[in-house]
């Protein structure tokens, strides 16, 4: 049995035109533009006819208003009216959502619907249609049941409540037949209603319904007994089916006989002969199907469904289904029980049966059709000491079958830290036969001996690797640096089975100029004659900061005026020309790399 939902007719068609458009901003106003449109069909929502369903009419639309909301990103339009069509002029070309708010006469908001994205080009008009919905949450509706009886059955009184508060229907008469009627106003929702016809102040027939109550709306709804209805078990459910499905369940199904009925049953029993068992226990009132696990494969069912009430239990509608076959279990390969090295081996599935769909997963818990689909050999990677690796198998015509498959897991080494001596990315000396020293420690999670090898990128970054060693779990190299070209060792440890780990350690190399700190002068400079032969001394003070024990190379220069200067060392001599006047001497000071220079000035009487 379903629950009372309302019918909505055909209420018409509300017609809102959109307006595409050159405008590279929002709803404007543009000359050239091209009518786009969205077509709002209003129809029946959120009903069935089925079961114990009773199937309201709401012949008049409650909406009498609309709210149509346009929006693009954070660019929004909102149109209202009552009739169609509704424009909304100047949309920029591009991608719309639509949301349609209805109104009843109230102004109170009883119905929505909304769109997908909805594209609209420059001068091209698109239609869309969107369904409203009656909105089931927040405000109240009204409910009106009419429960139509046999004068001849001799009710005298009726009671019934609605969501659990005691209500008095109205009883009348035409003398043939009698009619309860229950009006009320209720919250939004899905309230039960019970209405119990009584004789004497003993329930004859009790109606149990659930109401869909819809924001300002009066759902509306005629229940019809016979006099059998009466004092009396409920007729049996009929139509009766039994379909296997893919999980290995059985769906038993039947259609409700009978207005009065409290309660189903089911029970199995196998179709070659048994026990009949109650499977599920004593089902609503509203029940209308049943999902029975736990089935034997390949194996024939027989099904008794029968209705209940107070004063009994129907004769038993029967069926019979065979569920279906289990899908044959995948090939694993490797086989289970094999030991996997983490970053070699994988496991291959092959389909046992033609058609098959597989589905997995990893950590032991039972695959779903929502798990990864298989479409290639699974990594052993990540997945710990131990792997348990269940495969649910589909096929068309077969339940699914699910297969485990065990591992064990030879993990990777662990490399817990690989650096240069100085921390990666210092100043390193270069062209000076440093060696420095990269230190990896690593351990093999089973115990097994490790070894470690080593490259450099780029190769062409000048970079050698010598007298590599190991103590351990540590092992270290030898770097040399000969040009400023950042580069990377990746330092690769394996274990006795073959898995690696590797890790990166980027070294960037960066020379700092030697520090000048002074250029001092003779004592005599201040007192130099231009006779060609008088001199002085010009004395540097440099140091290599990042190499204090380097030899620093010194050149020296006249960029103006008279005068030689001669030595390539740390000091040099300058000697007068024979005209007076100011010399201007630059010194550079080099480590091999950078330079730094300086200058001084020297007067000749």
């Amino acid at each position: 049995m379903k629950p009372f939902l309302p019918f909505w007719g055909a209420w018409g068609l509300l017609t809102v035109g959109l307006l595409a458009c050159q405008s590279p901003v929002g709803l404007g106003s543009r000359a050239t533009s091209t009518l786009a449109s969205i077509v709002l069909s209003i129809r029946e929502a959120n009903q069935t006819a089925e079961g114990r369903t009773l199937v309201p009419t709401i012949t008049v639309s409650p909406v009498v208003s609309y709210s149509v909301l346009v929006q693009n990103g954070s660019a929004s339009h909102t149109v209202t009216g009552t009739t169609s069509p509704l424009s909304l002029p100047g949309l920029t070309p591009g991608t719309w959502t639509v949301v349609v708010s209805g109104f009843d006469g109230s102004g109170t908001l009883v119905a929505q619907g909304s769109s997908g994205p909805i594209a609209v080009g420059a001068n091209q008009t698109v239609a869309a249609t969107i369904v409203l919905s009656l909105l089931q949450n927040g405000g109240s509706g009204a409910v009106r049941l009419a429960v139509n009886f046999p004068h001849s059955v001799g009710i005298t009184s009726v009671d019934a409540t609605l969501a659990g508060v005691a209500l008095t229907p109205v009883l009348s008469s035409d003398g043939t037949t009698d009619t309860a009627t229950l009006a009320q106003t209720a919250e939004a929702g899905s309230p039960l209603v019970q209405v119990f016809l009584k004789k004497d102040g003993v329930p004859l027939a009790v109606v149990t319904e659930s109401v869909w109550v819809f924001r300002g709306v009066t759902t509306a709804a005629a229940v019809n007994l016979a006099a059998g209805d009466f004092g009396t078990p409920p007729a049996a459910p009929t139509l009766p089916s039994a379909v296997p499905q893919q999980d290995g369940s059985m769906l038993v199904s039947w259609t409700p006989n009978s207005m009065v009925a409290d309660a189903y049953e089911v029970r199995r029993a196998p179709a070659s002969g048994g026990s009949w068992v109650q499977v599920g226990g004593d089902l609503a009132y509203q029940t209308t199907q049943y999902w029975d696990q736990g089935l034997a494969p390949a194996t024939a069912y027989a099904y008794r469904i029968t209705a209940k009430n107070r004063f009994g239990e129907s004769a038993a509608a029967t069926v019979t289904g065979t569920s279906l076959p289990l899908t044959a279990a995948p090939v694993f390969s490797p086989g289970p029980g094999t030991t996997l090295r983490e970053t070699l081996d994988t496991i291959a599935l092959s389909d046992a049966a033609p058609g098959a769909v597989l589905y997995y997963t990893t950590d032991g818990s039972a695959p779903t059709r929502y798990s990864p689909r298989y479409a290639g050999p699974v990594p052993a990677g990540g997945l710990g000491p131990s792997l348990t690796l269940k495969v649910l198998a589909t096929a068309p015509g077969n339940a699914d079958s699910t297969t485990p498959a065990a591992y064990t897991v030879d993990r990777k080494p662990v490399i817990a830290s690989a650096a240069l001596t100085g921390g990666n990315g210092l100043f390193y000396r270069i062209n000076d036969y440093t060696t420095y020293t990269l230190r990896t420690t690593a351990s093999d999670p089973e115990g097994t001996g490790l070894t470690c090898t080593y490259s450099v990128l780029p190769s062409s970054a000048g970079v050698s690797l010598s007298n590599s060693g190991a103590s351990g779990g540590t092992f270290t190299t030898g770097v040399q640096i000969s040009s400023l070209t950042a580069f990377t060792v990746q330092v690769t440890v394996a274990d006795a089975v073959g898995n690696t780990s590797t890790v990166s350690v980027p070294v960037t190399v960066t020379n700092r100029p030697p520090v000048v700190g002074s250029v001092t002068l003779g004592a005599n400079a201040g007192t130099l004659t231009h006779s060609g032969t008088d001199k002085t001394t010009l004395t540097v003070a440099a140091t290599d900061p990042d190499y204090p024990e380097s030899s620093l190379t010194y050149a020296y220069a006249v960029t103006s005026g008279p005068g030689q200067v001669y030595g390539n060392g740390a000091t040099a001599y300058f000697v007068t020309g024979t005209t007076a006047g100011v010399s201007t001497v630059t010194v550079s000071v080099s480590d091999g790399k950078t330079a730094t220079t300086r200058t001084v000035t020297i007067t000749t009487q």
